[in-house]
């Protein structure tokens, strides 16, 4: 069981200058062929954005989030990147549920995955989201591919943890030149088709 949030549209992102200690003047979130591009253009400031929807998102049993991202020049400071106001029975709580320091600042595609706390029955109503970019020392960015909801723990495919060539000929190394490492714990998905497709 998945939900995809719609995040199709920039102008549903509203910034909120008086959220943080240190709002930058120099911000933007935008459309970029399929990803929103949050920026920071100060280096220690940062914005928060906010995105509301019309009904609350019924999210029952999925108890985890998925971030599909990447990150150049953040700071692992802030209270969230990723914040959630939903419904849990009769009470509205606040989910701080992806932080800074959680996110990998490298600038290539990456995939965050946390369980929703104190949710064990998932969100009765997903009412409003919202991200947070700081800027380290430099301009700033998180580009966001996209945000789900799933009720199992997501398994990551082997791209999302190591850098994949598709050339067999340079990827092949003496046997002296690498250690076999057990990676079961934290991926195990099938590598058939990467495998297939390097020769």
């Amino acid at each position: 069981m998945m939900y995809e949030v719609d995040i199709s549209d920039a102008m549903d992102w509203i910034a909120h200058t008086d959220w943080l200690g240190n709002p930058a003047e120099e911000y933007s979130v935008s459309r970029k062929e399929t990803v929103l591009d949050f920026s920071v253009q100060e280096p220690g400031r940062g914005m928060k954005w906010s995105r509301h929807f019309e009904e609350p998102i019924d999210l029952a049993n999925m108890t985890y989030v998925i971030v599909h991202y990447r990150a150049e020049g953040i700071a692992a400071s802030g209270d969230y990147f990723l914040y959630l106001n939903g419904n849990v029975g009769d009470s509205t709580k606040e989910f701080y549920v992806i932080m800074p320091g959680d996110l990998e600042d490298d600038g290539r595609w990456r995939t965050a995955i946390a369980e929703i706390p104190y949710a064990s029955g998932g969100l009765r109503g997903l009412n409003w989201i919202a991200i947070q970019v700081q800027a380290k020392t430099t301009a700033a960015r998180i580009q966001v591919k996209s945000i789900a909801f799933t009720s199992e723990k997501p398994i990551l495919s082997l791209a999302d943890i190591l850098e994949l060539s598709y050339d067999w000929d340079q990827a092949i190394l003496s046997s002296d030149s690498f250690d076999v490492i057990d990676l079961s714990p934290y991926c195990n998905a099938n590598s058939s088709e990467k495998l297939s497709r390097m020769g």
